[in-house]
């Protein structure tokens, strides 16, 4: 296997996303960075205002993941099926994105890993998978 084989990902799997299967329910998720500039320019937004605290260790880890967070909700969660919470069906928003990464920091965390995750958007992966 060749390195175009092995890491070349789709431009167009990255912007327009991917569908992860959590059994119950599903989530559409663009990858976080590469050709999903929406996600670069929107970071590049939020911490603009922020840089020099930042750069200086004035901002706390806690702030820096709030904007990471609201970037993510904005950006890389596309879309979702069959989302609830506490047995009620959450309707997709940036905000109920936001709200349930708030909520339930363990799913904002498994969001940004396949969004971080190159082997989501490779074509051949996702060919693979539609077979089984």
């Amino acid at each position: 296997m060749n390195v175009k084989e092995l890491f070349a990902t789709s431009e167009d799997l990255e912007r327009g996303g991917v569908w992860i299967d959590y059994g119950t329910f599903r989530v559409k998720v663009a990858y976080a960075g590469g050709a999903n500039r929406r996600y670069t320019k929107r970071m590049e937004e939020v911490t603009r205002p922020h840089r020099r605290a930042i750069l200086n260790d004035a901002f706390s880890k806690e702030q820096q993941l709030e904007l990471v967070k609201q970037v993510v909700a904005d950006t890389v969660l596309l879309a979702w099926e069959g989302v609830e919470d506490d047995g009620q069906p959450v309707p997709f928003s940036p905000q109920a994105a936001l709200a349930l990464f708030t909520k339930y920091e363990k799913f904002f965390e498994d969001v940004m890993q396949q969004a971080q995750s190159f082997a989501n958007f490779r074509e051949e992966e996702r060919a693979a998978e539609a077979k089984n």
